[in-house]
């Protein structure tokens, strides 16, 4: 792709609209775009993920700096604008899959070394999930509010279940705000780049598969009730835990949760809720 031709002569070329029910705003700042691949840090050796490539506008960049790119795309129409623009670079630099991410991004599916991406906003936490389970690093360009979640710490005010998932497995950081003016169409709100490269230590390697999921489930049902200390956030959870003694469950509490009951789940660190759950397995309360 020459990249001195803009998104716009490139839909107007291919008579392309972008498509609201796939969310798609393309980031058309070039800028913006050049930025995003330095805080990558490349090489010249890594294989590349790049979700939801669009135009090709950030793939053009990447394949200056990788050893490959691999996009992965769901709409096809995108996808055969991609192999025309980009015909001298496939195979060998550039991979070009036309599939839902959220069904390739699997350690037996897909191999690659780091994810640098501007992700559909609908689909970030899904996304970054998959990254955590896969434990790679990413820079990726999302909306500012989730951005913030993102890096957020126990006791900040947007610290919720995304949060926790991150705190977990990533070393998180917010490195640019993105103005809505970068992209194409142009979207409500502000957009940001952030970095997440995992952590060597990860609280919850010694879970096999199984407990992992259990766990995680039970992240979820406490956060729900994110504000509320934590005695009330499992009093309120009690029908998700198949607890029917409201008493029984407060006993348990006081007793073995004592330290933690009159915390709010939002303040609490990984490691507490690691030690919360921990303690109701072994008394059979999940």
């Amino acid at each position: 792709m020459d990249h001195s031709i803009s998104i716009g002569y490139i839909a107007r070329k291919y008579r392309l609209s972008p498509k609201k029910y796939l969310g798609q705003h393309f980031l058309v700042d070039k800028n913006i775009i050049k930025k995003e691949v330095e805080f990558g840090y490349l090489s010249g050796e890594e294989s590349v993920l790049e979700i939801g490539p669009g135009f090709g506008m950030l793939t053009a960049e990447l394949i200056k700096h990788a050893k490959k790119v691999i996009a992965v795309e769901k709409d096809e129409e995108l996808v055969n604008i991609l192999k025309k623009e980009f015909e001298n670079c496939i195979p060998e630099r550039l991979e070009i899959i036309n599939k839902d991410i959220l069904n390739v991004m699997k350690p037996e599916k897909l191999s690659f070394d780091i994810c640098i991406s501007n992700i559909p906003y609908q689909l970030s936490s899904l996304i970054i999930e998959r990254l955590a389970f896969v434990k790679k690093p990413a820079v990726l360009c999302v909306q500012k509010e989730f951005a913030e979640r993102v890096v957020a710490k126990p006791g900040d005010k947007n610290y919720s279940r995304i949060s926790f998932l991150c705190d977990v497995y990533f070393n998180r950081y917010y490195l640019y705000t993105v103005s809505k003016n970068c992209f194409f169409p142009k979207p409500k709100v502000d957009s940001a780049l952030i970095k997440l490269i995992p952590k060597q230590q990860i609280i919850v390697n010694d879970f096999d598969q199984k407990e992992l999921e259990k766990f995680f489930e039970f992240v979820k049902m406490i956060f729900v009730h994110r504000k509320k200390n934590l005695s009330n956030a499992l009093i309120s959870s009690r029908k998700n835990l198949l607890i029917s003694n409201k008493k029984e469950l407060k006993k348990f509490i006081d007793k073995e949760l004592k330290d933690y009951a009159d915390k709010k789940v939002f303040i609490l660190k990984p490691e507490e809720v690691k030690d919360i759950f921990l303690k109701m397995k072994q008394e059979n309360v999940l």
